[in-house]
């Protein structure tokens, strides 16, 4: 076995005396006893020797240690990707509900985007609100049970542009 220094012995020693230290008893507030017992019984071969076997130990295990913590950076990294998708997914499926609860109450596109709330029961709630300030209850429009499917426009309404033809809806609903 080569000499060391009496410096390169000192650092392994004071680590050591930091790690047995660390360990909450009573004898802890005083002087921490060493591994080895007092300063009186010191041998430095044993010192040396427990030293050396320390570092085996560290370097069997440092492999163990880091496998672990492969895998736990695994598992973290597919839980960070499945919180991921699933925030990906629930304005996805809000916005589902939304259009679901528009359609049971006959609202268009442009009312339904209005609805505000977290679950089908408050956004039914939040589209009664709605309805209610508009002062009508839209139906959803069914097929004339005629041929024609609808009517000719009297002479009154001879409506020649869109423009014309909206007003006249915007005028005969009451709006």
């Amino acid at each position: 076995m080569p000499e060391e220094t009496p410096k390169e012995q000192e650092k392994p020693t004071e680590q050591l005396q930091e790690g047995a230290g660390s360990e909450e008893t009573p004898k802890a507030k005083e002087k921490p006893t060493p591994p080895w017992g007092t300063d009186e019984e010191f041998n430095p071969e044993k010192a040396w020797k427990l030293i050396q076997d320390l570092r085996s130990d560290k370097d069997k295990l440092k492999p163990l240690a880091d496998k672990a913590r492969e895998l736990e950076d695994a598992q973290k990294s597919e839980v960070d990707k499945l919180n991921d998708r699933i925030k990906e997914l629930e304005p996805t499926a809000k916005e589902a509900a939304r259009l679901r609860v528009a359609l049971d109450k006959g609202l268009t596109l442009k009312q339904a985007k209005r609805l505000s709330g977290d679950t089908e029961e408050e956004l039914a709630a939040d589209a009664d609100d709605l309805l209610e300030d508009l002062g009508t209850r839209p139906t959803i429009p069914t097929r004339p049970s005629g041929q024609g499917g609808g009517s000719a426009p009297s002479d009154a309404e001879d409506i020649r542009s869109p423009a014309e033809l909206a007003d006249a809806v915007v005028k005969r609903r009451g709006y």
